[in-house]
């Protein structure tokens, strides 16, 4: 700021940050080099996020680092929440994330691959900090492999009994459907929405070791749901 050393202005956000009871910081997008005062007053408690898996890749920024990456034929890139200490993306590693990279990725579409990893990863970052108990999806007994090839499997039974007006893919976070490609008109067409839970169903499939029919009986139940509403099924969303 103006003409004032890097030293006098992290002195003067150290001030202000410890003046309003800050505890810890956390680097987002703050593209600065931060002097050893900051980071010997701020040791522990200081955290930056850099899009790459450290040590690969370290001090580049943004799309530089991304291209590196596409550049070193790289099959995998991720995001890293480090401490922040005085030598440049050299702290201790507090959370890593990692996303494939792909053959047709460029460094804008793997930026933003990167970036949807940040903030989850910052999220983890911070209970590991605060002492709070980190509880992954594979903790809970789910694998997040199994489910991608699960839908990948399923993927070709699911195209064929697509419709004219459903738009969305499979695997995404939600359904998308036109109801003029579908041939209704909007103006005087009402939606009836409809879902029934596993429940009971998929515990007698587990009890009775038979699940090759428990998926149509699930499907069943939404679309009796509809039908007895007087509705036509458009389109299925999964539980």
């Amino acid at each position: 700021r103006g003409n004032g050393s890097r030293e006098q202005y992290d002195a003067e956000c150290t001030a202000v940050l410890a003046g309003a009871g800050v505890e810890y910081v956390l680097l987002v997008g703050y593209m600065r080099i931060l002097s050893r005062e900051f980071t010997d007053y701020w040791a522990g408690r200081c955290v930056n996020v850099h899009p790459s898996l450290l040590p690969k890749h370290a001090g580049g920024m943004d799309l530089a680092v991304h291209q590196a990456v596409i550049d070193a034929k790289e099959t995998e890139s991720g995001c890293t929440i480090h401490e922040v200490t005085e030598e440049v993306d050299g702290g201790p590693i507090v959370v890593q994330k990692a996303v494939k990279v792909e053959p047709n990725d460029t460094a804008e579409l793997l930026k933003a691959k990167v970036q949807a990893l940040e903030g989850p990863a910052f999220i983890e970052a911070i209970r590991k900090k605060c002492g709070i108990a980190v509880v992954s999806y594979a903790d809970a007994g789910v694998s997040i492999d199994a489910g991608n090839t699960l839908v990948e499997l399923i993927k070709p039974a699911c195209k064929a009994t697509r419709r004219p007006g459903c738009d969305a893919d499979l695997g995404g976070f939600g359904g998308l459907f036109d109801l003029a490609a579908a041939g209704y008109n909007a103006n005087d067409t009402v939606l009836i929405g409809a879902t029934d839970g596993v429940g009971t169903k998929l515990r007698v499939a587990h009890a009775t070791k038979k699940h090759e029919s428990v998926g149509v009986d699930l499907v069943a139940m939404c679309v009796n749901d509809l039908v007895v509403a007087g509705g036509e099924p458009l389109f299925f969303l999964d539980y």
